[in-house]
């Protein structure tokens, strides 16, 4: 895609087209199950605080740091930020094997990456950073949630689109023009 779209305008699409194809498989099966607001709306709200944070600012950072030390980074952090948030929020053990998993972690993303950091610039790697950490509380949000499989992972992409989208719009994103051409922004 390159830099054809903007972070969060990709990410609100794709969301989208995700809910386009998961929404009529979930009627289908009748996997729906009643919305509880008064129960569920602090998660989705925190859902949709936290998607914020995750998905463009991914995309900056493989954009300008490329994808191998992006999602390697991404998803040291999502780990590091797991145990870190389970052991704060949900009273999960920070075992000593979890303390030995995240620093064989670092050392071998030092090891594979470090020689090329210099090169990379702060922006993309603190980008990453945050989106990493903020996938791990989006993780830990959506296990508290009261519903069944199918309709958290449709609240999930939901709120997606919805800060995404939101995000698109206050940094004024340039999205692609509809039509059978891809020549221009609108």
């Amino acid at each position: 895609m390159g830099d054809f779209f903007g972070g969060y305008t990709a990410s609100a699409l794709r969301s989208v087209l995700v809910l386009i194809v998961l929404i009529p498989i979930a009627f289908w099966y009748r996997k729906f199950e009643p919305i509880h607001w008064k129960r569920n709306w602090h998660y989705l709200t925190g859902l949709t605080f936290v998607s914020f944070f995750i998905w463009g600012l991914l995309y900056y950072a493989i954009l300008h740091a490329g994808i191998g030390i992006s999602l390697g980074i991404n998803y040291l952090m999502i780990v590091i930020g797991s145990f870190i948030v389970g052991s704060l929020w949900a009273n999960e053990r920070f075992t000593k094997d979890k303390a030995i998993s995240a620093l064989i972690g670092i050392v071998g993303l030092a090891l594979v990456f470090g020689s090329s950091v210099g090169n990379l610039g702060w922006k993309p790697l603190i980008a990453v950073v945050i989106s990493g950490l903020a996938s791990a509380i989006y993780n830990l949000i959506a296990k508290k949630m009261s519903y069944n499989t199918t309709q958290s992972t449709v609240w999930i992409w939901v709120t997606s689109a919805v800060a995404n989208a939101i995000m698109a719009l206050i940094l004024s994103e340039a999205y692609p023009s509809v039509g059978g051409h891809a020549d221009g922004y609108t």
